[in-house]
C-alpha cells in the first residue's frame, strides 16, 4: 500500500513542477514580450543597444559611436511605419472584403473575428510609433490611432 502512494507522491511532484514550470514560462515570455510594441524611444535604443552591446562585444568607444546611429534608424523607422500604417490597413480591409465574397454567412463571421483581432493587434503592435496611451517620453505626443474597424 505504501508502495503506490509513494510513486503517486513523485507522479503528483513531477506533474507540478512540469505545471509550475509551463507557468513560469508563460509569464516570463508575456512580461519579456508583449510590451515591446509599446516602448518610448530611448527604451527601444536601450534595448538594441544592450543586445549590440553582448552579441558584439562593443568597446566604449564603439558603444559611443553606434548609439546615435541606432537612435536615428529607430526614429526612422517609426517614421516610416507611420506612413505606411493607412496603406497596410486599407490592404488588409480590402483583401478581407474580397474573401467574405466567397464564404457564407457564418464564415463570414468568423473571419471578421479574425479581423478585429488582427487589426487590433496591428494598432498596439506595429500601429504608428506603436506606443500605448500613457506611455510616450515626457514631453512627446502619442501618435493618434485610427479609431473603429
Amino acid at each position: 500500500m505504501k508502495s503506490w502512494k509513494f510513486r503517486l507522491g513523485i507522479v503528483a511532484i513531477f506533474a507540478l513542477g512540469v505545471v509550475v514550470g509551463a507557468v513560469a514560462t508563460g509569464l516570463f515570455v508575456r512580461h519579456r514580450f508583449s510590451n515591446f510594441g509599446f516602448v518610448r524611444p530611448d527604451q527601444a535604443v536601450s534595448h538594441i543597444m544592450g543586445r549590440l552591446e553582448r552579441e558584439l562585444k562593443l568597446s566604449e568607444e564603439q558603444r559611443h559611436a553606434i548609439e546615435p546611429i541606432v537612435a536615428d534608424g529607430f526614429t526612422k523607422m517609426r517614421a516610416l511605419r507611420a506612413r505606411l500604417t493607412p496603406e497596410v490597413e486599407a490592404l488588409v480591409a480590402e483583401t478581407s472584403q474580397r474573401i467574405k465574397q466567397h464564404l457564407d454567412a457564418e464564415q463570414q463571421r468568423h473571419l471578421e473575428e479574425h479581423y478585429t483581432e488582427v487589426m487590433k493587434r496591428w494598432r498596439i503592435y506595429a500601429g504608428p510609433g506603436a506606443i500605448a496611451p500613457g506611455t510616450a517620453s515626457p514631453g512627446a505626443a502619442a501618435p493618434a490611432r485610427p479609431q473603429g474597424k
